[in-house]
């Protein structure tokens, strides 16, 4: 008898603290889709000391269209397109048409409500070659790309930093 109480409190415990568990990690799922509006926008950075780089994110359904634009000493010297939306397992998918006609892609999600994680996949390549992460506030966000190191390890052999600056909405 005192064996089948004891088991049945065992199991009782069991089962509350399993409820409790199950029961968190559903709530923790970030919007995808709400969050990847804080792309939407008109945003420009300064590289170097007379480069800018001017991004233009409209809304396109859930996704996104994306001009970018490079200007260096008042003239337009390189462009790219991309657009953003999402994979069937609901990851944040950037395809890039480069001006040169290749074209890359980044995959990832966002991790919390300001910070985003994206592999970068050159053209052609089953294996990202850099990792980005992305930081938002509301006037600005900061890209930061680390490069891939040696032997398909992420110790990064270079790190670039951009900071984009919200022109208007």
């Amino acid at each position: 008898m005192k064996k089948s109480i004891s088991t049945l409190l065992g199991l009782m415990l069991f089962l509350l603290f399993s409820i409790n568990i199950s029961a968190q990690s559903a709530d923790e799922e970030l919007d995808q889709v709400e969050l990847m509006k804080q792309f939407i926008g008109t945003w420009k950075c300064e590289i170097g000391n007379d480069t800018i780089l001017y991004q233009k994110v409209e809304p396109l359904g859930k996704g996104a269209h994306i001009s970018w634009e490079w200007r260096g000493s008042g003239n337009v010297y390189n462009t790219a397109k991309s657009i953003m939306g999402f994979s069937d397992q609901g990851e944040i998918i950037m395809s890039h048409l480069w001006q040169n006609g290749t074209m890359s892609s980044d995959i990832g999600r966002f991790v919390s409500k300001n910070k985003m994680m994206m592999e970068r996949f050159p053209p052609g390549s089953i294996h990202a070659n850099a990792l980005w992460e992305l930081t938002f506030t509301d006037t600005d966000h900061t890209w930061v790309l680390y490069g891939r190191g040696s032997e398909i390890t992420w110790d990064a052999l270079w790190t670039n930093e951009w900071k984009m600056l919200k022109v208007k909405d």
